[in-house]
């Protein structure tokens, strides 16, 4: 652009030497720089703006995914997610969503090698820790796998036992396991509106954890909290 022509341009962007390169995201300047430049620096300049670029790109792909994935449509959010770390090979929330992609198809033994080989900071991921902690619950239903006739008469003893919460806990766990958040989350509410102190607070402790497994974004998590603080807090 030749800014003798255009100077109302060069003028909003504080232009006040020759020759200026800008870089635009979305119509905003984000970078430039003012002068003549080495090769060297233009090509680090070209990579910054393209790893800003890729970035803001990636964390669109991980939301994106993470809809997929909340939709049911397994296959498509473990491509996005796979296709992610060709891309950032080290994307700790990447890594984590395929580890969880691959709980829900059954391939535990592939998830547990994932979640494995993330690194120690790795802890402090919302993603990962979402994901350990499906894994467990996961992992203590197919080595404790319980019959449809077994969840029956869990359902008949706890209409007995009402006060008995040491069942409701137990179907809360495998419910979260089928997929069935939201009775999940009921059951241990149940338990926290009676008794919340209830062995150490049980039933808090698994509600977390549930709410970890389902992330901030679900609605049901941010139902499920306002519940809770309710009673806690009431």
């Amino acid at each position: 652009m030749n800014i003798d022509e255009s100077p109302e341009v060069a003028q909003q962007l504080k232009i006040q030497s020759i020759p200026a390169v800008m870089a635009f995201n979305d119509g905003q300047p984000i970078d430039g720089f003012i002068g003549v430049q080495s090769e060297k620096n233009i090509i680090e300049f070209v990579n910054k703006i393209s790893s800003l670029k890729n970035s803001s790109t990636i964390e669109e792909n991980i939301s994106a995914g993470k809809k997929y994935m909340n939709e049911g449509d397994i296959e498509t959010a473990t491509l996005v997610f796979s296709e992610i770390l060709k891309i950032e090979p080290d994307n700790i929330s990447a890594k984590s969503l395929l580890a969880r992609c691959l709980i829900k198809s059954d391939q535990l033994d592939d998830a547990e090698k994932i979640i494995d080989s993330l690194p120690v900071d790795a802890e402090n991921n919302q993603d990962y820790i979402s994901v350990r902690s499906e894994l467990e619950i996961f992992k203590n239903a197919k080595n404790n796998p319980i019959s449809d006739k077994e969840e029956e008469e869990l359902r008949n003893n706890i209409y007995k036992e009402p006060e008995n919460y040491q069942l409701k806990l137990d179907l809360s766990k495998i419910l979260i396991a089928k997929g069935e958040n939201e009775e999940a989350i009921n059951q241990l509410l149940e338990i926290i509106e009676v008794n919340p102190k209830w062995n150490d607070g049980e039933a808090r402790k698994q509600l977390i954890e549930i709410f970890n497994i389902l992330g901030n974004e679900n609605i049901l998590v941010t139902e499920g909290r306002k519940k809770l603080s309710s009673m806690l807090f009431s």
